[in-house]
């Protein structure tokens, strides 16, 4: 993969990201892109595999929340099945999807020349949640792209990737809403 290694001052020595801004005191994990998690030989240094969860969904533009979810099901038994043998809970690094006709064949993409779809990253979102969030080996995600300054952020006919000030955040909202609650 393209990770790289880093010296980190703790009593555990190496630390392994992607990125050395994820790097802390007490977390150590290696961030790697969509199916590279298999690549690292030093899991028991490690307390996350940490993944981009960037995966080609389906290429039909009109796939719904359901079709959604079955693919992330299939998706993370593999994950599942790796995090299981290395004892470590999957953390994804990023996680999200655009708003535009299409985004789930290539959730990395972030080409501006796709037009507005909404339901698209709606469904994208829907899916990933029922698949995944309640999976045993599962820890958590950072949701891309949260803006500081939500007022200026996203909003309707914003193709990009926050979800902020568009109906997508709704279902991010009543989803952790619902699953904070008893």
């Amino acid at each position: 993969g393209a990770g790289r290694l880093i010296r980190n001052g703790t009593d555990r020595g190496v630390v392994a990201v992607l990125d050395p801004r994820l790097a802390t005191a007490r977390s150590y994990r290696w961030e790697l892109i969509k199916d590279e998690y298999n690549r690292v030989p030093f899991w028991e240094e490690l307390d996350y595999i940490g993944i981009d969860a960037y995966f080609p969904l389906t290429d039909n533009p009109k796939a719904t929340a359901e079709k959604i979810r079955k693919i992330w099901l299939k998706q993370y038994a593999d994950i599942d099945g790796f995090a299981n043998e290395v004892e470590r809970p999957v953390l994804f690094t990023e996680y999200g999807y655009r708003s535009v006709y299409g985004g789930l064949a290539e959730p990395w993409d972030s080409s501006r020349r796709k037009d507005y779809d909404i339901a698209t990253q709606m469904n994208g979102y829907i899916g990933l949640y029922r698949a995944v969030w309640q999976q045993k080996s599962f820890a958590g995600g950072f949701l891309w792209k949260w803006f500081d300054h939500p007022e200026s952020a996203g909003g309707t006919g914003h193709s990009g990737f926050t979800p902020q000030n568009k109906p997508s955040l709704e279902v991010i909202r009543d989803y952790f809403t619902d699953a904070i609650e008893p």
